[in-house]
C-alpha cells in the first residue's frame, strides 16, 4: 500500500543535519541536508512546508515538489542572545513559530 491518512509520511532528522522522509513500510529517503545538527524540526502543515532550526542557528524551511524534489528553500541567520544551544521552538499559530533562548 502506498501512504494513507492512517499512515502518512513523516520528516526526521538529527546531528548529521540531514532530513529524511519515511513512511511506516520502510521506504526512508534523505530529502535535505543543512550541515548543522538540529534543534528543531516542525511541519508546517497549512503551507505543506517543513521548518528546522539549526544549532547554528539558521532558520531554513523548504517543500517537496510532486516527486519528492527539494522546493521553495529560503534560509536565514537568527539573532537569538548569547545562548543558541538552549533555542526552543512551538508553533503559536497558523505560522507563527515563537522561540526562546533563555535570555
Amino acid at each position: 500500500g502506498g501512504p494513507s491518512l492512517d499512515n502518512p509520511p513523516f520528516f526526521f532528522g538529527g546531528e548529521l543535519g540531514a532530513i529524511y522522509l519515511a513512511d511506516d513500510f520502510g521506504l526512508c529517503s534523505e530529502r535535505y541536508k543543512i550541515g548543522s545538527p538540529l534543534t528543531l524540526l516542525e511541519y508546517f502543515h497549512q503551507k505543506d512546508m517543513v521548518v528546522v532550526i539549526t544549532k547554528s542557528v539558521i532558520l531554513a524551511q523548504f517543500s517537496l515538489d510532486s516527486e519528492g524534489k527539494l522546493a521553495n528553500e529560503t534560509k536565514l541567520k537568527l539573532s537569538c542572545g548569547p545562548m543558541p544551544e538552549k533555542l526552543q521552538g512551538v508553533w503559536a499559530g497558523p505560522g507563527l513559530l515563537a522561540t526562546v533562548s533563555h535570555e
